[in-house]
């Protein structure tokens, strides 16, 4: 993890005075998902290239998770003001944070769980066409 720079204690700051309580955790996990989803980039980057400031960078944030959540259900609508939350930017994004990793790891439990089915399907194929090579 990296070590708490001006630009993310600044995201913090700017946070708090929109009246979010965030914990470390918190910002740990709204500043992996933006670099994840390429908002920003590594520390270097964001030095040389003056990444998006504490408001641009949360209405990005919101905007591309919104995005990734319609995508990992299946393109559907959701209905965002359902998840809840108050009117400050941070804990929406917190919020669709949690919604994310909730179907990321839903969707990656199915993918093993397809997974685990095909290799047995492949097997029982196998069997079947040896058995079918022994008659």
């Amino acid at each position: 993890k990296e070590k708490k720079t001006e630009y993310w204690k600044d995201l913090e700051r700017t946070a708090q005075e929109q009246g979010a309580k965030i914990s470390g955790d918190d910002l740990n996990n709204v500043i992996s998902r933006a670099m994840s989803l390429g908002i920003v980039g590594d520390k270097k980057q964001r030095e040389s290239l003056s990444g998006p400031k504490s408001q641009e960078l949360l209405e990005q944030l919101k905007s591309t998770m919104e995005q990734r959540l319609v995508e990992l259900n299946g393109g559907k609508q959701i209905n965002f003001d359902a998840l809840g939350g108050s009117a400050n930017l941070m804990d929406k994004v917190l919020n669709l944070e949690r919604a994310l990793s909730t179907l990321e790891t839903r969707k990656s439990k199915e993918e093993e769980e397809e997974k685990k089915r095909v290799q047995n399907k492949i097997v029982e194929l196998e069997r079947s066409l040896r058995a079918l090579e022994q008659q």
